[in-house]
């Protein structure tokens, strides 16, 4: 091999390089970005779902009386299903 073509081989080396690397990058950015919007939607979840039970505790499971604990159960999800929507 000549000194040509040594530069040849180490410049297309370089550039294959430099472009896997740009590429990788771009990728990792874009993953690490839905993971964090991700778990930004988990955690405001459960702090809403957290608020909507202390309201239901306050308003209704204080003061209500349920013949059974299905009963209270099904009307603690519903509260929070409704509250959840809004």
């Amino acid at each position: 091999m000549t000194t040509k073509d040594v530069l040849l081989v180490l410049g297309g080396v370089a550039v294959g390089y430099y472009a896997f690397k740009m590429n990788f990058l771009k990728k990792t950015k874009m993953v690490v970005e839905e993971v964090v919007s991700e778990v930004k939607d988990v955690v405001v979840d459960t702090a809403k779902v957290t608020k909507c039970e202390a309201e239901w505790t306050e308003k209704i499971g204080s003061v209500s009386r349920f013949s059974s604990p299905e009963a209270m159960e099904l009307s603690k999800s519903t509260y929070v299903k409704d509250c959840m929507s809004k």
